[in-house]
């Protein structure tokens, strides 16, 4: 029976080990990646030039997401959602994943939604740097730098949701009517950053979501409005 108990406890610590090494070398690589990106971006400055020298890492790039002081990512698309939630920018598997554009959605739909994990053990990583949020009032403008031009929003509020609250505002991301404006303006106003100011039906929307669940079975919303393209 001891030799059974000391077989099960060897094989429980093996388990640990293998388990613990896995994450050690997943950590590694997304290290090295950042560095990659980081040097891309030493390399390369700011704007057209970074974009492209991101593009030949990655060419689902559509656009930069800047938030100063937050976020600073390059944003993926593809048809297909599931890919980017457990693969790094560079294509390799990564249980952080990457930020990615809705498959559905276009830059001139009413609400452009970006989705990306919250990773719990790294404050930095995709949309972790959301949960400052919770902390202070962000900086104001955040852009979306394409290829050929920049959308500069207005930040407006923060929310939590379950699916639910978010299915019901999934009609806003593709058109602005009266209905579903007025959806939108109570979800604002009930935010731990709420907006109480007037939205219109000719308004367009960035949308950022985590993926992963800040709180239990909610998940955090980040609401800007479009202000300029330039």
């Amino acid at each position: 029976m001891r030799r059974l108990f000391r077989l099960a406890a060897l094989l429980s610590f093996a388990a640990f080990l293998a388990v613990s090494f896995a994450g050690i070398r997943e950590l590694h690589g997304a290290y090295r990646l950042h560095k990659r990106l980081e040097h891309i971006a030493g390399e390369a400055g700011t704007g057209e030039m970074r974009w492209h020298c991101l593009q030949r890492v990655n060419p689902d790039l559509q656009c930069l997401l800047v938030w100063e002081g937050l976020l600073d990512l390059p944003v993926v698309q593809t048809d297909n959602n599931s890919f980017y939630l457990d693969h790094a920018f560079d294509g390799s598997a990564a249980t952080y994943g990457t930020a990615f554009l809705d498959a559905a959605c276009s830059r001139d739909d009413a609400g452009v939604m970006i989705l990306g994990h919250h990773v719990f053990d790294d404050r930095e990583a995709v949309f972790s740097p959301l949960m400052r949020l919770y902390e202070s009032e962000p900086p104001e403008e955040i852009t979306l730098q394409y290829e050929d031009c920049t959308y500069a929003y207005t930040f407006l509020g923060a929310a939590e949701a379950d699916d639910e609250a978010i299915l019901d505002l999934d009609p806003v991301r593709k058109t602005c009517d009266k209905a579903g404006i007025g959806r939108l303006s109570r979800f604002l106003r009930t935010g731990f950053l709420p907006y109480t100011g007037v939205l219109q039906e000719t308004d367009r929307f960035l949308i950022l979501q985590t993926c992963t669940d800040p709180q239990g079975d909610r998940k955090l919303l980040v609401f800007a409005r479009l202000e300029s393209i330039r």
